[in-house]
């Protein structure tokens, strides 16, 4: 190889090879042969001044190259051409790559890439170049203070928040005034006052007695009944601390929904006899607003380094619920259905078909939150089938239009369309489209079109 950096990436499989002791164009090198032969390299291939990697042993980047919020510039092929495009940087050496690598993440692609690979936003010098130019100066990056190797720097995607502490009073310029605290307690005695000859067992409350910070009251009043309001919650405290911004506490959350949330992960802290964490359970009405708690609480456990979550609800219609309240916090958490999975799939083994859909939703680390419904989690890889269905004509689509209803689930059977290999997909009763949300949705897709139909076998 004339590039030496090309020539570099060799060098893994040249010494698992030696190690098998099989022949290479009639010979067996053995593994001291190997090193000696790479180390010669490195010394014909290394430029003046310049350590080779077995005595520099780290890769070096600029800083810039690592900056998140300012993003970086790649050389990436899209739509059959390779230009520059802007993405963020993610990691250096993710899932023991090595460090010479850069992973970066745009909206249609993810990728590693190379320092000549790398500039930055708006154009320039890439970092390959810029560490010719400061090599050629007499410099060392090691030895630079705008060139890192990375163990100094957290590439992570963790917000900056500061923890926030419910159970202790703070000033924010949020806080509302005392004529209108007055009004809202005066509402609510009224309402009260009202409601007292039909609810003589019940009370009710608009904010938390044991949330000191500053919080919103709930938007309706919630009833609970005297016998549960008389006991006395305990205190919340210093350790009582949630990886939520200030904003969500105070606007997004009611003081009663906040006061869940410090609970639920005061028990998620704690751990049972056998060694497993605690749990919560959370028995509010409707309401009271469970899904926006939840995702709270996701939104806590995703900031404290916690990337991977299970949501099980009783429809799947409520994933798009899910979806808007998590939104609605300002969470930057990736969620997808279960449904789209195919069934009894590992999802942590690379190359799959389960393991490429979890990465096309959730990235290449699988973080984020995997929603399903109680009667998908009961059902067995046995009884659940999911088979593509290829529609290449307008009259395929037209014949499995006729077949479906509102909820994109087949009424008769018949053929349509093909399968991978090519031969003729048949549909049976109850058969349901699970790649798309409706029946217009699928009406206003463009062809060729690939569908995923679910069968649930007796």
């Amino acid at each position: 190889q004339t590039d030496a950096e090309k020539a570099r990436r060799f060098f893994p499989m040249l010494r698992k090879w030696a190690e098998t002791g099989k022949e290479y164009r009639g010979e067996v090198y053995s593994s001291a042969e190997v090193e000696e032969a790479i180390a010669a390299f490195e010394r014909s291939a290394a430029p003046r001044n310049v350590p080779s990697p077995q005595q520099q042993k780290t890769e070096w980047w600029p800083r810039w190259a690592l900056n998140k919020a300012r993003g970086v510039e790649v050389l990436a092929p899209l739509k059959g051409k390779t230009g520059w495009t802007q993405a963020t940087p993610i990691a250096l050496g993710y899932s023991g790559q090595k460090k010479c690598f850069l992973f970066v993440r745009a909206e249609s692609f993810e990728m590693d890439c190379r320092r000549s690979e790398v500039r930055p936003v708006g154009g320039g010098r890439t970092a390959q170049q810029q560490m010719e130019d400061l090599i050629s100066r007499g410099h060392r990056p090691e030895n630079h203070q705008d060139w890192t190797d990375g163990s100094d720097i957290t590439m992570s995607d963790e917000c900056d928040i500061e923890f926030i502490r419910p159970g202790l009073p703070s000033r924010s310029k949020h806080q509302p005034d005392a004529a209108q605290a007055s009004g809202s307690a005066s509402v609510d005695a009224d309402l009260a006052h009202a409601l007292e000859d039909e609810c003589e067992r019940m009370t009710l409350l608009r904010r938390s007695t044991v949330v000191k910070s500053i919080t919103c009251d709930h938007p309706d009043p919630l009833s609970e009944p005297r016998a549960a309001a008389s006991i006395h919650l305990p205190q919340l405290n210093e350790s009582d601390a949630l990886a939520l911004p200030a904003a969500v506490a105070e606007e997004r959350l009611s003081s009663l929904q906040l006061e869940t949330v410090c609970f639920a992960a005061r028990r998620f802290r704690n751990k049972l006899p056998d060694g497993r964490t605690a749990g919560y359970v959370l028995g509010d009405g409707t309401g009271c607003g469970k899904g926006r708690v939840i995702s709270a609480l996701l939104y806590h456990m995703w900031n404290s380094g916690h990337r991977r979550s299970i949501w099980v609800s009783a429809t799947s219609d409520l994933y798009y619920d899910a979806c808007r309240d998590l939104k609605d916090l300002g969470a930057d958490i990736p969620c997808m259905p279960m449904r789209k999975l195919p069934p009894s799939g590992p999802l942590d083994k690379k190359g799959t078909s389960a393991n490429k859909e979890l990465v096309r939703h959730l990235g290449v680390e699988g973080d984020g939150v995997i929603f399903l419904t109680y009667s998908l989690l009961v059902q067995t890889g046995q009884r659940r089938q999911v088979y593509p269905c290829i529609l290449s004509s307008q009259e395929a689509k037209d014949k499995l239009v006729e077949k479906l209803d509102e909820k994109l689930r087949c009424t008769e059977p018949g053929a349509c369309g093909v399968d991978g290999s090519g031969g003729q997909v048949k549909v049976r009763v109850g058969d349901r489209v699970v790649s798309l949300k409706n029946l217009k949705e699928l009406q206003a897709a463009e062809l060729p079109l690939t569908l995923s139909i679910e069968r649930v076998r007796e």
